[in-house]
């Protein structure tokens, strides 16, 4: 059996994180994903059908909607995979389900 020397003490360095800090972080970092995705999803859909999707009123106002969009679905972009599944299944079924009814009432939208 092979003997173990030791020649000092070890030394251990623990870093730990500030919460707050971190958990803005996170914030931050969802509201860059989500602003940097949402002008192409919106670009696609238009003012109208994003504010179907979300279920509010149109406003017109660009940053309400977004504001919106981020508080619906902004856990879409850091989640664990099945919460990202089932909000991705959500925004998903929610524009299927209003295409469906515009194409119902003859009113089907040009961008969709």
């Amino acid at each position: 059996m092979e003997k173990r020397i030791s020649k000092g003490k070890i030394g251990v360095t623990v870093i730990i994180p500030n919460i707050d800090y971190a958990e803005r972080k996170m914030c931050e970092l969802c509201g860059k994903m989500a602003a940097q995705t949402y002008p192409d999803l919106h670009k696609s859909v238009g003012n109208e059908m994003m504010c179907e999707i979300l279920g509010m009123q149109n406003t017109g106002d660009d940053s309400i909607i977004l504001e919106s969009f981020i508080k619906e679905y902004g856990d879409l972009f850091f989640s664990a995979e099945d919460k990202h599944k089932k909000l991705k299944e959500k925004f998903l079924n929610r524009v299927r389900t209003l295409i469906e009814i515009e194409r119902k009432n003859g009113r089907g939208h040009d961008n969709v």
